[in-house]
């Protein structure tokens, strides 16, 4: 009897850990910058970006895999994947660069980011093309006082 009580509480355990939400909500900031980025959590969780309480950037998507700041935390950066690319309006990118204090967005639309993306200093982001298996190293040029735009650096295959 002692024995099927232990199992019924097994199985009751395990059952219960198989439908907890597989990541918890989270909250991603950095004390330099007014952005805010917060997760719903689960399996494919939906990101906001808050700028002092109010929404300024909510992408349908559930296929983001990371946001993460730049060194200076004066961009944030959400990675797509081979599920979802992040969207903009009614367009798909790869990568997608916010400005957190003006809250301009730009999208990159090329390859699929893999699992090891993110910064290489304050201006430039590198990720490796799941789809292609090469390396995409994309720049951010200033583009007048407030604007930017997103620049493909070419590396050479050796």
């Amino acid at each position: 009897m002692r024995w099927i009580l232990i199992a019924w509480l097994l199985a009751f355990v395990l059952s219960r850990s198989a439908l907890a939400d597989p990541v918890a909500p989270e909250t991603i900031r950095d004390a330099r910058s007014d952005c805010v980025v917060e997760t719903s959590g689960g399996e494919y969780p939906r990101y906001v970006v808050k700028k002092l309480g109010k929404v300024i950037f909510a992408p349908r998507s559930d296929g983001i895999t990371k946001v993460l700041f730049s060194p200076s935390a004066e961009y944030l950066a959400f990675f797509g994947s081979e599920i979802d690319w992040v969207d903009v309006g009614d367009k798909g990118f790869a990568v997608v660069v916010m400005r957190c204090p003006t809250g301009e967005l730009r999208g990159f639309a090329k390859g699929f980011p893999g699992a090891e993306a993110g910064w290489v200093d304050d201006m430039t982001i590198k990720f490796h093309d799941n789809a292609t298996e090469k390396d995409i190293v994309v720049k951010i040029v200033p583009d007048g006082q407030f604007s930017f735009r997103l620049v493909e650096i070419l590396l050479r295959d050796d």
